[in-house]
């Protein structure tokens, strides 16, 4: 299982530590111990040769992360269907990753894929710096929405009530920035190359 490999490095005590103090630990640590049988009896009996250990830590490292077991009425009901939901995710992931293995053509085929070499990784910090250093030079509200837009991933309408301008207006300076920023961008990448 993917994610399983990071969590195996994690002592179950671990898992079930929520580390907020709140208690959360103690009522994971209890669920765990109540029902960690019944739960790989019926993890063996609907799905067979499932490794039942790492779908019920996953389970119970999720649930940690998370903050604990939510509020609900059938805590036992609400571990059976995480359990569903967790082997469902994990034969997805499982039913991708023998695609592309069985495919073989996959990096070939994609016009997104390339490899990640050294030298890819510090052009792109390079150009991340150089987008940064050209974020600095625009105007403070332009900063500001470019962000809220790019970076925040929020609406017009939500940037607006932020803001507190109309939306059209918002619009405008977004469309602004970013023509700005490309601008800025295209002659910082001239002087870069001068500069050699």
């Amino acid at each position: 299982m993917g994610n399983v490999r990071l969590k195996n490095q994690l002592t179950r005590d671990t898992i079930l530590d929520t580390g907020d103090g709140s208690g959360s630990a103690r009522k994971l640590s209890d669920l765990y111990k109540q029902h960690v049988q019944e739960l790989r009896a019926y993890i063996l009996k609907k799905f067979g040769n499932a490794d039942c250990d790492e779908i019920i830590q996953t389970v119970f490292f999720n649930l940690a992360r998370n903050g604990g077991l939510p509020d609900v009425r059938h805590p036992r009901g609400y571990l059976y269907r995480a359990v569903d939901n967790a082997i469902t995710d994990e034969s997805r992931r499982d039913a991708v990753r023998r695609h592309y293995q069985e495919d073989g053509t996959h990096e070939a085929a994609n016009p997104l894929y390339e490899e990640l070499t050294p030298e890819r990784i510090v052009s792109a910090k390079m150009e991340l710096a150089l987008v940064i250093g050209a974020i600095k030079l625009l105007p403070e509200k332009q900063q500001r929405l470019l962000m809220l837009y790019r970076v925040g991933n929020l609406t017009y309408l939500r940037i607006s009530e932020i803001m507190n301008m109309p939306v059209p207006t918002v619009h405008r300076h977004i469309v602004s920035a970013t023509k700005e920023l490309n601008e800025i961008v295209h002659s910082m990448r001239g002087r870069t190359k001068d500069d050699r």
